[in-house]
């Protein structure tokens, strides 16, 4: 099946290099770069082909970011490889999240790349070989109150807010919050929050 190839990508030189594999992928019928919220408005995602994106998940705008990953919720023709700077450790498999088909790391060459849009044109999910072993090597694990306290984070809650909700002390959830960071190699909650919407890592309490 043809493929329609998107580039969501904020550095000018990888884009140029992803766009020009792609029109010359016997699979890709058509690529285009989308650069912003219009871009991604004027898509037309109702005929029969496969839509590829090519996304950057640490982009500097992340509401398209966002809105594109939002789009797979509404039309299954739409796939998305994840091709980032992230060290592959920090990534959940695909399998686990409903937000990525495909994960390849962009120091891996161009035939991780090529496998990918094989194996997600299939329909199957992609995980090059040297991002599994990443992963068998360090999986970050997080209890379950620490989960609950990283999702109520993401929902925008205060450190009281979140005491009172779970009926802990404030204290405990600075400690709570203290060890995510350290646990997700961050100095801030900012810079957690924002690598743990990147990764996909929320879940429902």
């Amino acid at each position: 099946m043809k493929i329609n190839a998107y580039v969501v990508e904020d550095h000018p030189i990888v884009e140029l290099g992803i766009t020009g594999l792609l029109k010359n992928h016997h699979q890709i019928q058509q690529s285009k770069l989308v650069s912003n919220q219009i871009d991604l408005n004027q898509l037309d995602f109702n005929d029969k082909k496969i839509h590829l994106f090519v996304l950057e998940t640490n982009h500097h705008d992340q509401s398209l970011v966002a809105a594109v990953i939002a789009l797979k919720s509404s039309f299954t023709s739409i796939r998305i490889l994840a091709f980032t700077r992230r060290e592959a450790s920090l990534f959940v498999q695909p399998g686990d999240s409903e937000d990525f088909d495909g994960i390849v790391l962009k120091k891996e060459g161009l035939s991780e790349f090529e496998k990918a849009i094989a194996q997600m044109a299939s329909g199957k999910k992609y995980l090059s070989d040297s991002t599994k072993s990443l992963l068998r090597q360090r999986r970050i694990n997080i209890t379950a109150r620490e989960q609950q306290v990283l999702t109520k984070l993401l929902q925008g809650y205060s450190g009281k807010d979140i005491a009172n909700q779970l009926s802990i002390s404030e204290e405990t959830v600075k400690s709570h919050r203290k060890n995510l960071m350290q646990k997700f190699s961050c100095n801030n909650s900012h810079e957690l929050i924002r690598l743990a919407l990147d990764l996909s890592l929320s879940a429902s309490t």
